[in-house]
């Protein structure tokens, strides 16, 4: 498990290349910037490697700023076929558990 593009910076996709390329991990912990680059999206869902969204995480550090934002984000790892399941991080800060991120994943894919 590797825990690497959750923000947005130069060399995010260097970062996110080197990781999936070489280290070649089973998980990778909020990897949300993966949407951004397809190569890379390919490589992940070829390897199978699933990426842990924490939602409410990505709100609070505005890496993701609607619902709206989020539904295409999922749209787009899904037609990759990037798998992902939902996650909780810093649970006190956030005011949240997993059902509550579960919860908040419906509201977005329905939205």
């Amino acid at each position: 498990m590797c825990h690497c593009g959750e923000t947005f910076n130069p060399w995010t996709e260097e970062e996110l290349a080197y990781i999936l390329e070489t280290l070649r991990p089973k998980r990778l912990g909020h990897g949300i910037q993966l949407h951004r680059f397809p190569a890379l999206m390919k490589i992940a869902s070829a390897q199978g490697t699933e990426l842990e969204i924490c939602i409410s995480s990505n709100f609070a550090t505005r890496v993701v700023r609607t619902k709206r934002e989020f539904r295409q984000v999922l749209r787009r790892l899904e037609e990759c076929h990037v798998p992902f399941s939902f996650h909780t991080d810093a649970t006190f800060l956030l005011n949240t558990d997993i059902s509550l991120e579960h919860l908040l994943a419906q509201e977005i894919r329905e939205s």
